[in-house]
């Protein structure tokens, strides 16, 4: 029985994906908004969540508010194909990606009809490019940005690329520092390797489902000048401190983050 579930769930999830991609690339041809944003965000924003629901995702949304409010930048840990959808659920926004997604069928259309930018990682010249892109990108709806360069193992935050930081100052634009958990992660999480389907029919499968949860830090406005290395560096320790609490500590073989200590993320940010 619980196959048939898991199967009756993908379906309609790719069926809500096909359709809801159709959806969001004719949109993104017409000049129609709804509030501050087009109808081909909305779109997206709405799919997603009923994706979410059909594969038993329950999403919850710690100081929702500043994710709503927010524009220029939202950093985030990345450990999971859900991160995407989790974000976009809980308000329109696009993402870096690397550049092989632009590619891939139905979802790199989507992806380019709400505005990504494309990276290719070990191309000094692209990443340049793409640094050009987000300094002269809008900024709302905010650009979701994974720093850690990839997806980590779920047991501690990888180190952050510095290049968005850069752009923020230079542009003096704001940075919301969000901190995605799941319960479990194992359901939730996707292996390095690991093929995506294999990754959705375990979720799909699952009996309780999962609880994705994001815990939205205070947003930082840096000013022209300061220090993007510092900048990456504090906001890293923030998001470090917050998960360690919220999501390592319920995993086996936890690591140990080095420099988080015991101050609270708003200390680490205000260098206190």
């Amino acid at each position: 029985m619980r196959k048939v579930v898991s199967a009756l769930r993908m379906f309609v999830a790719l069926t809500a994906v096909l359709l809801g991609g159709t959806a969001i690339i004719i949109f993104s041809y017409t000049p129609l908004r709804v509030g501050r944003y087009s109808l081909a965000f909305w779109t997206f924003h709405y799919a997603v969540r009923f994706i979410l629901f059909v594969l038993n995702v329950r999403l919850s949304s710690f100081g929702r508010e500043k994710a709503r409010q927010t524009r220029g930048f939202v950093i985030a840990n990345h450990v999971s194909y859900l991160d995407i959808f989790v974000l976009a659920g809980i308000a329109p926004a696009r993402f870096v990606a690397k550049d092989e997604i632009s590619r891939w069928p139905v979802i790199g259309r989507i992806a380019r009809a709400i505005g990504c930018v494309f990276v290719q990682r070990r191309n000094k010249e692209s990443r340049r490019n793409a640094r050009l892109a987000l300094a002269t990108a809008e900024w709302d709806p905010p650009i979701v940005i994974f720093a850690e360069g990839g997806r980590g193992p779920g047991t501690e935050l990888l180190p952050f690329r510095y290049g968005a930081f850069e752009v923020a100052v230079e542009q003096e634009q704001p940075l919301l520092p969000g901190a995605i958990v799941y319960d479990p992660l194992p359901v939730a999480i996707w292996q390095r390797g690991e093929p995506l389907m294999q990754a959705v029919w375990r979720l799909a499968g699952a009996p309780g489902g999962v609880q994705a949860s994001v815990y939205w830090l205070d947003q930082i406005v840096p000013q022209a000048g300061s220090d993007a290395v510092q900048l990456s560096l504090a906001t890293h320790n923030a998001l470090a401190t917050l998960l360690a609490e919220k999501q390592y500590r319920r995993q086996p073989g936890k690591q140990e983050l080095a420099g988080a200590g015991n101050q609270r993320p708003e200390q680490l940010l205000s260098g206190n």
